[in-house]
């Protein structure tokens, strides 16, 4: 191994240094260029990745304003898309709007699947999104 010497006048004081291996290639070349940068054996933290949201379908926009049973004994529904929009009478397993179907009725509750997404919404009778 080959050394160097360096000979410095620090404060009035001559040191010598045997400077060796820092231009040796097994060395790190920030290391070689700046001998007193901040060194650290921790591992560099690496940011979190957050998984994808799954997929959510659009807010209902449908209100339901009334209901009845027909002669086959069937519970029908009137639902409105929006404020003055179109109205829909459906029962179970009627499509609506082109992109939801009617799963069940019961009580208080229509319950809706969203086609594109396969996903379940639920509306109250009373207009409630759940």
């Amino acid at each position: 191994m080959m050394h160097r010497l360096q000979t410095m006048l620090i404060s009035g004081f001559m040191l010598t240094l045997a400077l060796s291996g820092l231009a040796d290639s097994k060395m790190n070349p920030e290391a070689a260029a700046n001998p007193f940068a901040k060194k650290t054996w921790r591992k560099p933290v690496r940011p979190k990745v957050e998984a994808p949201k799954p997929p959510e379908a659009p807010p209902l926009e449908f209100v339901c304003f009334g209901r009845f049973v027909d002669e086959k004994g069937r519970l029908m529904v009137f639902l409105q898309k929006g404020e003055g929009g179109p109205i829909f009478l459906v029962t179970t397993g009627d499509m609506l709007d082109g992109v939801y179907r009617v799963e069940s009725i019961q009580d208080n509750l229509i319950n809706l699947r969203y086609l594109p997404l396969g996903l379940m919404q639920t509306l109250r009778m009373n207009g409630d999104v759940s």
